[in-house]
């Protein structure tokens, strides 16, 4: 189950709003702190994905490859 979820029936929308942020970017609005405690469960697999996407996406040509062959749904 997503973070999102979890935190939402925790403690219903105020909860979500409040913490939810901190796992994207590293300012901790609760503690008006700058805190990389919760990074790996938002920025770093986002960093990661993007990484993978441009790495095969487009350095290996994937993305031309399954074109060529008129994949019509499937792009990475």
């Amino acid at each position: 189950m997503g973070r999102g979820i979890q935190l939402f029936q925790a403690g219903g929308f105020q909860t979500l709003a409040a913490n939810l942020p901190s796992s994207i970017i590293p300012y901790d609005f609760a503690t008006r702190r700058i805190s990389f405690a919760n990074l790996g469960t938002g920025l770093w697999p986002i960093i990661a994905g993007l990484a993978v996407h441009r790495f095969i996406g487009g350095g290996l040509g994937v993305n031309r490859a399954l074109a060529a062959s008129r994949i019509p749904w499937i792009r990475i």
